[in-house]
């Protein structure tokens, strides 16, 4: 295809507009004396065919023409002119959206001291379009919730989440690593066919998703050599070849699409400007989101920035926070798309009653994962947030208003 005016093209198209004026010297002369000659002669004959006499040869009417006079050309109702517009007819003038506080808080880093926040400052003007986007990546790229329940047994999926705790917390992997594994895992899955998966096939593919996933994060997880850190995780049993090809295997399943939003980019996104007025508050969400991986229906049956937005509203309920704390979860969390708080409130109860169902010990099938996920998060670093108990009932009244608890 050659562009509008391209050099390559056999006729220049006129640009789009309704009248072009090209403006010409009068110094500048036609090439050619026959083309000129020509020209006059027709001239002359155009003047005698009306009736009116022509100049006489010499004069200066005919012959000097004043130094700054110009030819003008006009190009009436060309295709391209009539599209233009119509096109202009159909332009709606679109207003400027207001400043964000989100935006506004970016802005407000670029005067600080710390290096990394004032890097951070740089994505002001993008803030709003930025937390869109990842909405949109998330929900095009996050397994469907039924082709994945299908894919394989629940027990198995259980099992592979335990272990994956487990083994992030030994090696002190950060979460970020441990919701990029996961997700891998479920997409991978729910591109596979059902049926039955001999045990080496299944471990080759979670190295690779572990591997994939340290390769996407941050260098700070990874402190070894990735070959001996993955050789390690197998216990040398599967040869690092193996699990470089099994990588390969699970790339092009996905459509080399890695490294997609989490639910965890997510809750540090929202929880940005919220203030820190106590340390077990974000410690408690994590808790909670990664709590939800063991349930599938509801780690993939909300929106993952509506998931995020509750376990952050449950954590700012059960730490008492102050009011106007739920009123910025609830304007970032609108920056995400129209309509998506309308299931925030549904959300935080299922959060909530997976909570009271797991401290309560009244599901047998995932005890094992919540007791390594309590264990993890009893530690220091997390403030001890898996101590905390779920409040009975669930007050919402700082989000939604008196009417909801």
């Amino acid at each position: 295809a050659v562009a509008p005016g391209d050099s390559r093209s056999g006729n220049r198209t006129s640009p789009p507009l309704s009248h072009l004026t090209l403006e010409m010297g009068a110094d500048r002369r036609m090439s050619g004396s026959s083309s000129a000659k020509s020209s006059k002669e027709d001239t002359a004959k155009g003047k005698q065919a009306s009736g009116r006499p022509s100049a006489p040869k010499g004069s200066d009417k005919e012959n000097k023409r004043p130094a700054n006079s110009a030819i003008r050309i006009r190009i009436e109702d060309s295709p391209i002119s009539a599209t233009t517009r119509q096109l202009e007819s159909l332009r709606v003038s679109v207003p400027d959206s207001p400043t964000s506080e989100l935006e506004k808080y970016f802005k407000s880093l670029s005067g600080v001291s710390s290096v990394e926040d004032r890097a951070s400052a740089s994505i002001a003007d993008c803030a709003d379009s930025v937390m869109r986007s990842l909405h949109n990546s998330s929900e095009c790229y996050k397994p469907r919730l039924q082709m994945l329940v299908d894919s394989q047994p629940a027990a198995d999926r259980r099992e592979t989440l335990d272990w994956l705790v487990q083994a992030f917390g030994v090696m002190h992997f950060s979460d970020v690593a441990l919701f990029d594994a996961a997700l891998v895992l479920d997409r991978h899955s729910a591109c596979t066919l059902p049926g039955p998966i001999s045990s080496h096939i299944s471990q080759r593919s979670l190295l690779a998703a572990v591997c994939l996933s340290l390769k996407l994060g941050s260098r700070e997880d990874v402190q070894l050599p990735l070959r001996q850190v993955v050789e390690h995780l197998g216990r040398s049993r599967i040869p690092f070849l193996e699990v470089l090809n099994a990588e390969v295997a699970l790339l092009h399943k996905l459509g080399f699409c890695v490294g997609t939003p989490t639910a965890n980019c997510f809750l540090e996104a929202l929880s940005l400007r919220i203030p820190k007025y106590d340390a077990r508050f974000g410690s408690l969400a994590s808790f909670l989101l990664q709590l939800s991986l063991v349930e599938p229906h509801l780690h993939y049956g909300y929106p993952h920035c509506v998931l995020a937005a509750a376990t952050l509203a449950i954590g700012l309920s059960v730490t008492d926070a102050p009011a106007g704390a739920y009123g910025i979860l609830r304007e970032d969390l609108a920056l995400c798309g129209s309509n998506v708080e309308d299931s925030l409130m549904s959300c935080c109860l299922d959060v909530h009653a997976l909570w009271v169902r797991a401290a309560g010990r009244q599901d047998a099938e995932i005890m094992g994962f919540y007791d390594h996920l309590s264990t993890k998060f009893a530690q220091p670093a997390y403030h001890d947030a898996s101590s905390l108990t779920p409040p009975m009932p669930l007050s919402l009244a700082g989000l939604f208003g008196p009417s909801r608890k």
